[in-house]
């Protein structure tokens, strides 16, 4: 029993910890102007090395919305405890609905 409190405590803390760490602000917008200097300037690179203008656009998009999405998780992932998140599950209204069903199921 204790050791699953002591493990429990210790996954609070650690979790508390990385709530508490703000991320460097500097460090992210000096990402998003790297990330804008490279949408601007990887047409303009695919363009000059890719001979077939299908391939070149399917590279430009591939490559630009690959970054894009890799920078939108990296902002999801920053602040993993917001108290109100866009992909948050509603997990207190799961758990009542949960725990009710649970009760009506069990024989009381």
């Amino acid at each position: 029993v204790h050791q699953c409190l002591t493990n429990g405590m210790l996954g609070f803390n650690m979790a508390d910890k990385i709530a508490k760490t703000p991320f460097p602000m500097p460090y992210a917008q000096m990402l998003s102007v790297c990330l804008v200097v490279f949408n601007l300037t990887m047409p303009i690179m695919v363009a000059g090395h890719i001979k077939h203008l299908w391939l070149a656009i399917l590279v430009n998009f591939i490559s630009t919305v690959a970054y894009q999405g890799l920078n939108e998780v990296a902002r999801e992932l920053e602040d993993p405890f917001k108290p109100v998140h866009i992909n948050d599950h509603g997990m207190p209204q799961l758990q009542a609905m949960f725990n009710s069903k649970v009760r009506a199921a069990s024989p009381a």
